[in-house]
């Protein structure tokens, strides 16, 4: 985590110095944490063992960039904004947005990033406890290191990469936006993409078989996956370049996922 309790002050970890006394600012939890900080690695806390936290898994340091990048963005956009920002629910229950912005009229926004995988009961959990508090949200995959490998131009800053097996979190946030375009945090850059899943097809070679004793022919031709999908991405292009844009729209579902009602945000490139 980026963001520690110094006494009862929040303070970042690039900002903190070696010797000092933190705990986690979550209020379920408050454990101990120790300071890391290097050459090679962004500043950040950890939990010292022994800990029970929500807040410990799943986080790489291209997670961390991410959170970083698109906080000084906002900031240098003249928008309130606070990395890691614990919000109670309840007694049991709390969030943890990557940043939270602060719009000029008072509205807040989750920006919410994700890299490692997670189960799509996770992310609805979150996603509904932030529309059912009139919070409004935006979700961010982050790429894997491996993710150019298999990249290919197809045009001025357009990329093709076919078989791609989105995450399972990727789907959701694909129909988090109808389908349509979404974005991505680019790890290699430190730049965001504007994404799109497609249809991928599979070809099946014609064979005969036997049903019954008897010989059946079985049609080959191209059939659509259900594991991989086509990924357009275009860019990348600075954070800096997008603008925010927020859209009403009630509760839907599409076959085993759920996407809440309420405001979502969008990011638009341009000025």
């Amino acid at each position: 985590m980026l963001i520690g309790l110094s006494g009862t002050e929040r303070i970042n970890a690039a900002d903190a110095n070696r010797g000092g006394r933190f705990h986690c600012p979550s209020a379920i939890c408050g454990g101990e944490l120790v300071l890391k900080q290097g050459r090679k690695t962004i500043a950040h806390f950890a939990h010292k063992p022994p800990f029970q936290c929500n807040w410990t898994h799943g986080e790489t340091s291209a997670h961390r960039l991410a959170k970083i990048a698109f906080h000084d963005a906002a900031i240098k956009r003249g928008l309130k904004a606070e990395l890691e920002w614990h919000i109670r629910f309840s007694d049991s229950t709390e969030r943890r947005a990557d940043v939270m912005i602060w719009s000029p009229t008072g509205a807040r926004l989750a920006v919410e990033f994700q890299q490692t995988n997670i189960t799509i009961e996770e992310i609805e959990t979150r996603a509904f406890s932030y529309a059912a508090n009139g919070i409004e949200q935006l979700w961010i995959p982050v790429t894997k290191a491996d993710f150019w490998n298999n990249a290919k131009s197809i045009g001025e800053d357009k990329w093709k990469i076919e078989k791609y097996a989105p995450r399972d979190f990727e789907k959701w946030i694909s129909g988090f936006h109808m389908g349509r375009e979404y974005w991505m945090f680019d790890a290699q850059s430190g730049k965001m993409l504007i994404a799109a899943l497609q249809d991928h097809h599979l070809y099946k070679e014609a064979f005969n078989s036997y049903r019954d004793g008897e010989e059946v022919f079985n049609d080959g031709g191209f059939y659509k996956s259900k594991r991989y999908r086509n990924l357009i991405v275009q860019g990348p292009f600075g954070i800096e370049e997008f603008r925010l844009k927020f859209t009403s729209r009630k509760a839907f579902a599409r076959g085993a996922y759920r996407w809440p009602g309420g405001i979502t945000a969008q990011l638009i490139k341009g000025t």
